[in-house]
């Protein structure tokens, strides 16, 4: 299965926090997904991803990964792309 990428949503600058290294996080849009289909992930630049419904990954997500994904369902919804980082909210 083939899934076209969209425009990009959010982007998300996140400081180092104990063991977890700064990143830089992008969401983008995409076709609609039926089903869970096997992801191919790039393996040096992608540590992990999931097919989830809007709510279920707001859940699964800390504080800063809910403010990303509430950002980029804004933007989808027809909002500017949004750009998060510590000194920043949305």
């Amino acid at each position: 299965m083939n899934v076209s990428v969209g425009r990009l949503l959010a982007v998300q600058h996140l400081e180092a926090e104990g063991e977890m290294p700064s990143s830089v996080q992008f969401v983008f849009d995409s076709d609609p997904v039926v089903g869970s289909p096997t992801l191919t992930l790039q393996e040096d630049e992608i540590a992990d991803a999931r097919w989830l419904e809007p709510g279920e990954a707001v859940a699964l997500h800390g504080a800063r990964g809910q403010a990303q994904l509430r950002a980029a369902l804004n933007a989808h919804t027809g909002g500017r792309v949004a750009f998060l980082d510590s000194t920043r909210t949305v």
